[in-house]
């Protein structure tokens, strides 16, 4: 699954559905990966009829696990822990035990989560400060997966094989990119050098946004089961220049950044 690196849209943090809660409450519509959604309505089915429809492509080779059964409550999904959707001979076999509007899929949950503390980032730029002089500083950073657990570490623990992993990742890889993909924030700043004065670079101090994505899977139990990943950006980058007495001269620009953060 490709992460889109998104370099144009601000990092933000939207409220999202609570991650603890949504197996048990259910989950806001946007949040399930839809692939059959049916909506009759009457009575109690006994025994369940088994629906069947096609399976999507990045689905058709996974054959060793279910799919969730949801049922609409009001405006949640809610997942039918007593029910499989498999997949047989390309095919979706769906069992609806009751009329009511259905789908087959996963819940997934988006929420914003505790941001690691700040950080301070030093960018070296050396400017001799004649005429009071204004000097552009600037400041990169790509946003990354929290504790580095990607996609990849996030499925490891999964009990089914490589094409159900896959698909998991798929899952969340699609939904981190609907939501803007991996936001990269950059911003220049200017900083004054007063006359006499000698930059020596710039400390930025970092405040992270964290924002979680989670999707819901049935193990080889039954029981509903989760993967995530957490999303770690920049709200806001805040810079203090550090300066020394002049002794008379400039010393040159320089460029000095570690990790995913880049300077000059």
């Amino acid at each position: 699954m490709e992460l889109t690196v998104n370099s144009e849209k601000a990092a933000e943090i939207e409220t999202g559905t609570d991650a603890s809660t949504v197996a048990e409450s259910g989950s806001p519509a946007a949040a399930v990966t839809r692939i059959y959604t049916g909506k009759p309505d009457g009575t109690v089915i006994i025994p369940a009829m088994v629906i069947k429809a096609s399976a999507p492509a990045d689905f058709k080779n996974v054959s060793d696990m279910p799919l969730n059964l949801l049922y609409k409550n009001g405006d949640n999904w809610v997942v039918d822990k007593d029910a499989k959707v498999e997949l047989k001979n390309g095919q979706l076999n769906i069992p609806v035990a009751h009329y009511s509007q259905f789908s087959a899929g996963l819940l997934m949950a988006v929420k914003t989560t505790t941001a690691p503390s700040d950080s301070t980032f030093f960018i070296e730029k050396s400017e001799f400060g004649e005429y009071n002089k204004m000097v552009s500083v600037e400041f990169t950073y790509n946003a990354t997966f929290l504790n580095n657990k990607d996609l990849d570490k996030a499925v490891l623990s999964v009990p089914y094989g490589n094409a159900a992993k896959d698909y998991l990742k798929n899952c969340l890889g699609k939904k981190i990119n609907a939501d803007g993909g991996l936001i990269s924030f950059k911003k220049s700043y200017d900083v004054k050098v007063d006359e006499g004065m000698t930059l020596k670079g710039v400390n930025i101090t970092v405040k992270y946004a964290a924002k979680e994505y989670v999707v819901y899977y049935l193990n080889k139990g039954g029981s509903l089961e989760s993967v995530s990943v957490t999303v770690l950006s920049v709200k806001e980058a805040n810079p203090a220049p550090l300066y020394e007495q002049s002794h008379g001269h400039g010393h040159g620009n320089g460029n000095n950044a570690g990790g995913g953060i880049f300077g000059k």
